[in-house]
């Protein structure tokens, strides 16, 4: 019996470590792609005949996936906020389809449908991450409809981070004239290449034909509300899938995220109480 157990241990622990292992080699891997990415857009930049704007693009896109590859262990080394394989790669998912396939890659312009699904996909991944972790927060308490108030906060939690990304893109091409919000119309004829901090080409005659239509005055608008739109459609994904599988698995949030307690703060504590001693 008691081979047993020190075997389960064992195999805990050689579990444990491989999980361990391959965590770092996914961090260093996107470490080096977001790198590679903003190397790429710098490299744009001074070229001639590549879009500047889409070369900003690319370099903030490459900082962004940066910051998010960081995010992740840092929120765990300092608030003690552990999440899951599964939260993890469904992150890393959505930073590689969107930040190097779509922008590096420009798969966005290549395939009409990407945008929108992307926003499909992070309004369902955000509502599973928003679920968890007010599970998490209200784990250690004994209250009723939990599982009901995870997916509350969920749906919650999942449409203020679409319209919080709303804002990101007005911030960024305020800031950079890029064309995230697609304020510049990307027609053929009047499109400059998506700085939006440079007039339209083509003649007044044209640009004008273009805005006098539905098309063209609803431009930016249709881009924005299909990006919200899409977002909520993921989310009301995430209430159907949820109820559905709760019934066969209540504590499915169970452990996506959770607060191990082991934050800087506590480390800082125990840290003092032990020099103290």
């Amino acid at each position: 019996m008691e081979f047993n157990k020190e075997l389960e241990i064992k195999q805990q622990n050689e579990l444990s470590e491989k999980k361990g292992f391959a965590r770092k080699v996914i961090f260093f891997s996107f470490i080096a792609v977001y790198a590679l990415l903003i190397a790429y857009g710098v490299i744009s930049m001074f070229n001639p005949n590549y879009d500047t704007a889409q070369a900003k693009l690319i370099c903030l896109s490459g900082v962004s996936g940066l910051l998010l590859t960081i995010a992740i262990p840092l929120l765990d080394l300092l608030f003690g906020v552990k999440t899951s394989s599964f939260v993890q790669i469904t992150i890393h998912l959505l930073g590689f389809l969107s930040l190097v396939l779509g922008e590096g890659f420009c798969l966005y312009y290549k395939i009409s449908w990407w945008d929108t699904f992307l926003h499909f996909y992070s309004g369902l991944l955000f509502s599973i991450i928003g679920a968890g972790l007010v599970n998490a927060v209200f784990s250690k308490q004994n209250i009723k409809h939990k599982t009901l108030i995870a997916i509350i906060g969920g749906v919650l939690i999942s449409l203020s981070i679409g319209f919080i990304w709303e804002i990101y893109e007005f911030t960024l091409d305020s800031l950079f004239g890029t064309n995230m919000q697609k304020s510049m119309p990307e027609i053929d004829g009047i499109f400059n290449g998506g700085d939006t901090t440079l007039p339209l080409i083509g003649s007044n005659d044209i640009i004008a034909e273009f805005f006098k239509s539905p098309e063209g005055y609803r431009y930016a608008l249709m881009d924005t509300m299909e990006d919200i739109i899409c977002c909520f459609t993921g989310t009301l994904l995430f209430i159907v899938l949820a109820a559905i599988l709760t019934k066969f698995i209540p504590n499915i949030f169970d452990k996506s995220i959770e607060f191990t307690g082991n934050n800087i703060i506590t480390r800082v504590k125990n840290h003092k109480a032990k020099n103290s001693d």
